[in-house]
């Protein structure tokens, strides 16, 4: 989970725990100290929590407990690739040509930073990439592949290997912080 931090510049950790009702009283589990957010917390699968965190200083005083404003569900599937397609029809194109491909997973996800994000596309004897365009926050990815000379397949198809290239910056998740804020 994710909170936004104390303006209070005493403020050295924060107390974080997942309860049942957002009293953060209820129920609750996987108690822990955090010194920054996020903070990876362990709940049973489908289980439906309230995280909750409190601040503390450096002498022990504490905040109020504070809730989220929904509860979070506890997903520990990882995001597959179910299906890969595309909406272009086969055939021959010329170099620049544009084919938009989409990777549709089995649950949302979601794209950060993605400037360095890519696909990576079996296109004959040397591999290409084609680059993200649209589709965070949801169950399809689409990327753009421009055709480029010298490119030929029969079948155009993913990498099986490594499919996906994140770069540097960028990050693909299965859940959407901040929780708190």
């Amino acid at each position: 989970m994710a909170w936004l931090n104390s303006t209070d510049a005493s403020a050295v950790t924060h107390n974080t725990k997942l309860c049942a009702a957002n009293d953060c009283i209820s129920s609750c589990i996987s108690v822990s100290t955090s010194l920054v957010s996020p903070k990876s917390m362990t709940g049973v699968n489908g289980g439906t929590y309230y995280g909750c965190v409190q601040g503390q200083d450096a002498v022990g005083n504490k905040s109020t407990w504070i809730s989220s404003v929904s509860p979070i569900t506890v997903d520990t599937s990882v995001p597959t690739i179910t299906n890969v397609s595309s909406t272009a029809t086969n055939g021959y194109f010329k170099a620049g040509a544009i084919i938009p491909i989409t990777l549709n997973f089995s649950e949302n996800v979601y794209v950060a930073n993605e400037s360095n994000f890519r696909l990576t596309l079996e296109t004959g004897a040397v591999d290409t990439q084609a680059v993200y365009a649209s589709g965070t926050g949801s169950t399809a990815l689409v990327f753009n592949y421009a055709v480029a000379s010298g490119d030929t397949s029969a079948d155009l198809d993913t990498n099986v290997t490594t499919p996906l290239t994140l770069g540097a910056s960028a990050s693909i998740q299965d859940a959407f912080p901040p929780l708190f804020g």
